[in-house]
């Protein structure tokens, strides 16, 4: 009566080659104790016999086996980080691994954590963990160091006393003048590694302003090359039409389903979704309402994903769902065209239209951004709003989050390596509005020229209703890897002068 279980493994050989194993309990014993006789074997790729097919089914066997351990592989490790980053941002937690929450995680290590959260840290990091901290506050109390907000106390720890190198942490970060051109936080290291305060307040000084942005709840999914059905499991989450505790049926309907059809697990939950739907709009009472909860992340990262035209269609929904805590997509190399940029305005506009906190990090980079969709991205990505109301949200939300500033609007623009011309980028600039917050503008690698340089000079010389420079507050703009020239790079360079606290 016990249950026919196989479990697929994919191991490193001594020749730095993966391979698959097969494991299969055959039967289970109760003497001398108790225990199970498990049956391993691999699973290769290869005709046996050297390419020929011998007549016995074993190359199709294997290859039917091969293709459903790197299903269930696959949909597991994606169902696990969609899990893990839910888990994260619902209910925090000490995991610092690939998704997690980055904001929070030293927090709770340092006072010990409160509920669940705690038990999990004393789980998974055990007594040395906690000693290294006790450690590490001892030391920092010493240098009069405060590590309350730090998401790196050793780092914080070694640049207050002076040891960091000269070389900036972020290299995707041009530095202010004077401090080595590379963003250098240490605030030039420490004479004699004595510290007086000095070079601490000089750190937080220096400190990226938008490193915020990287804080919160995360999924990051980058370098995984997402199928269909993939994208549509994700989207489910995301967006809360699927809550997490239900993540684990839909698997085990799809990994039990004819041909493991993923795509028809994902239609059938989103089709009831879409009934739930219809049922909250012809509801009598607010008791009728079932509410969609979407968890409360705040950074996504589907870099490298090739999600595709396709994918972003799909994947839009997320952008208006209602999450307030949102502030960061990267949508970098994602094979992203016309299309799914037109979907990528659809999101962004229905967001601001239903009141929602408008992005703040958008990463765009190794996409094609053509003239078509130049003017419509600038405009959805402006955060001007049409409507302005609060939402109902199942999860906590501050009332700050739904609050109309004119700081709110997206701060971090990268276009690098997007092929996008200079009449594409000024309609785009120019749509965002005069006052658009942005603060950083990455155009690296987009073969912009002398001729190119002078058009984007005479933008940012240009003057908005109230007498200020366009967009204001831009302080970095990354113009490495294209072709300025001599020319094109003093005209920049005087451009740039004349504005208040820009770094090149």
């Amino acid at each position: 009566d016990q249950p026919d279980v196989t479990v697929y493994l994919r191991r490193l050989t001594v020749d730095n080659t993966y391979v698959w194993l097969s494991a299969r309990v055959v039967s289970y014993i109760d003497s001398p104790v108790p225990g199970i006789i498990i049956h391993e074997r691999f699973i290769h790729e290869e005709r046996d016999g050297g390419g020929v097919d011998d007549g016995d089914n074993s190359y199709d066997n294997n290859n039917i086996e091969l293709s459903v351990a790197r299903m269930v592989s696959r949909v597991t490790r994606i169902a696990a980080l969609l899990l893990q980053a839910v888990e994260s941002a619902l209910f925090g937690g000490t995991d610092r691994g690939r998704s997690g929450s980055i904001g929070n995680d030293d927090k709770n290590i340092h006072s010990g954590g409160s509920g669940e959260s705690a038990n999990n840290g004393d789980n998974v990091d055990g007594g040395g963990a906690a000693e290294i901290q006790a450690m590490l506050l001892d030391a920092a109390e010493k240098m009069g160091v405060d590590l309350s907000s730090s998401d790196n106390p050793l780092r914080e720890l070694i640049q207050a006393g002076g040891i960091g190198g000269g070389n900036g942490f972020d290299g995707g970060t041009v530095g202010s003048p004077g401090t080595g051109g590379g963003g250098n936080l240490t605030g030039g290291g420490g004479a004699g590694g004595t510290n007086n305060g000095e070079d601490e307040r000089g750190r937080k000084k220096n400190a990226d302003p938008l490193d915020y942005l990287k804080t919160g709840a995360i999924l990051d999914l980058s370098k995984i090359i997402l199928s269909d059905g993939e994208v549509k499991l994700i989207t489910l989450v995301l967006t809360g039409r699927l809550q997490i505790e239900d993540l684990g049926p839909l698997l085990y309907l799809a990994l039990n389903s004819p041909g493991m059809d993923l795509v028809a697990a994902t239609d059938e939950f989103y089709q009831l979704s879409e009934q739930q739907l219809i049922a909250n709009a012809n509801a009598q009472s607010p008791s009728e309402v079932v509410l969609l909860n979407p968890p409360p992340l705040a950074v996504i990262n589907l870099s490298y994903t090739d999600i595709g035209d396709y994918g972003m269609e799909a994947l839009s929904e997320f952008l208006y769902s209602d999450n307030a805590a949102l502030k960061t997509v990267d949508l970098s190399f994602c094979n992203i065209d016309s299309q799914g940029f037109l979907s990528l305005c659809h999101g962004l506009r229905t967001r601001n239209s239903r009141g929602l906190p408008p992005i703040e990090a958008l990463v765009l980079a190794g996409n094609t951004i053509v003239n078509d969709v130049g003017k419509q991205l600038g405009s959805a990505i402006s955060s001007t709003r049409t409507k302005h109301h609060k939402r109902k949200s199942g999860h906590d939300a501050s009332p700050s989050s739904y609050s109309n500033s004119s700081s709110e609007g997206i701060k971090l623009l990268h276009l690098g390596s997007t092929s996008i011309s200079m009449k594409c980028l000024t309609e785009l600039l120019v749509a965002l509005g005069p006052t658009c917050p942005l603060q950083e503008l990455k155009l690296q690698s987009n073969r912009i020229g002398p001729i190119d340089a002078a058009i984007l000079v005479k933008f940012l010389e240009g003057k908005s209703d109230n007498g200020l420079p366009v967009l204001p507050k831009l302080n970095r703009l990354d113009m490495s890897y294209n072709e300025l020239g001599d020319v094109g790079t003093t005209k920049l360079t005087r451009a740039i002068s004349k504005r208040s606290k820009v770094h090149m």
